[in-house]
């Protein structure tokens, strides 16, 4: 099953030169259609049930599609308003939360979080958020995916914390860290005296137009959903019960689906904005691109808000990668260029890295050549 949408080829925005935003389409089109059963082949080889893409250039979205099912069991399709479940690709939209607050100089990045967070153990309230958001704050790692599902279980997780759930001396080194992000979570709901869930919706689900993104299964399932599943010797089956776990939202947990999140990259591209209009402050977007700590091992890569950047083939990119139960996401965005791919699976962390790189490469024109030198 496959259900696509290539948006129309005129009616290119006044800000735009319109026979180059022209050209650039046409262009992005015959690239995606060499693509088109190259994704269900991957999907069918590698036991993916369903994915979802999406491609934007300068302000809009070019193409969205979804292919396979939702489900195996009762074979609905996948669309582009699908929910899916992005694990560590929705850390960006945490950060995106905090960098707006910091832009109305609400928080301090590099404050000790104590300053706004209460009831916190002193070692864990001594961190700042740029410690957390870029991973040197030295807690160490889990996911857990079981968990309790009430709105109160992040601040009782992270009120339980002593100096013992720091594995390093906070600042030294970067080590990536689930726990941290659930730490500015909590920190998210103390400056806004709302539930985390709830202040990522106003701060910014709600202004990008992404109205069904979610972290609560609860509101999820309301929608179309694409349901977690595993591998297994009789191909991909369901997971049941969905794991949940409530405290660990910030890293990981929101439900969005390529449509929405169409726009989120717009936005990052766009200086916060969306549909011709500022969605989310100029200053707060520029955060997520102005603090990157380099990441050991991972060559000429550095970690940021909830982004990475890296050079790759010739380019600047930004993008970051999501795996949980279930489910796998990644987005990878070239700014210089305004173009940007998110992809979605409902299997565990079984996303077509390859194929999807090969997609971006054949959107991105060739980068200028150096200069000869001078004779």
């Amino acid at each position: 099953v496959a259900l696509a949408v290539a948006l129309p080829l005129t009616g290119a925005p006044a800000c735009h030169d319109g026979a180059g935003l022209r050209t650039a389409l046409r262009q992005d089109d015959l690239a995606i259609r060499a693509f088109e059963r190259a994704f269900p082949a991957e999907m069918a080889r590698t036991g993916i049930p369903g994915l979802a893409l999406v491609i934007v250039r300068g302000d809009r979205v070019v193409y969205e599609r979804g292919f396979g099912v939702a489900s195996v069991e009762t074979g609905d399709p996948v669309r582009p308003e699908t929910l899916f479940r992005l694990g560590s690709t929705a850390k960006v939209v945490t950060g995106l939360a905090l960098s707006v607050l910091a832009d109305r100089g609400e928080l301090d990045l590099k404050a000790p979080i104590g300053r706004y967070a209460s009831g916190l153990h002193p070692a864990i309230a001594a961190l700042t958020l740029d410690q957390l958001l870029t991973h040197t704050s030295g807690l160490a790692n889990d996911a857990a995916m079981e968990g309790p599902t009430d709105d109160g279980a992040l601040a009782s997780r992270v009120r339980g914390w002593t100096e013992s759930a720091l594995s390093a001396t906070p600042g030294t080194v970067m080590a990536y860290s689930n726990p941290g992000y659930a730490l500015a979570g909590y920190v998210l709901e103390c400056a806004t005296k709302m539930r985390f869930a709830d202040a990522v919706r106003d701060l910014v689900l709600n202004p990008l137009g992404m109205t069904r993104s979610t972290y609560r299964p609860l509101e999820a399932l309301t929608y179309p959903v694409a349901h977690a599943h595993e591998a297994s010797p009789d191909g991909p089956q369901l997971i049941r019960p969905i794991p949940e776990n409530a405290a660990n939202y910030p890293p990981g947990s929101l439900f969005s689906s390529a449509r929405e999140l169409g726009r989120l990259m717009i936005a990052m591209l766009n200086q916060g904005r969306v549909d011709g209009r500022q969605a989310i402050a100029p200053g707060a977007v520029a955060l997520l691109n102005t603090r990157f700590e380099p990441m050991p091992g991972a060559k000429n890569s550095e970690y940021g808000y909830g982004v990475t950047r890296k050079s790759w083939r010739g380019f600047t990119l930004l993008e970051n990668r999501g795996a949980r139960l279930g489910y796998g996401s990644r987005y990878m965005m070239v700014p210089d260029q305004r173009v940007g791919v998110f992809l979605l699976v409902n299997r565990t962390s079984a996303v077509p890295d390859a194929l999807m790189e090969e997609l971006l490469a054949r959107l991105l024109k060739p980068s200028p050549a150096p200069p000869a030198p001078a004779r």
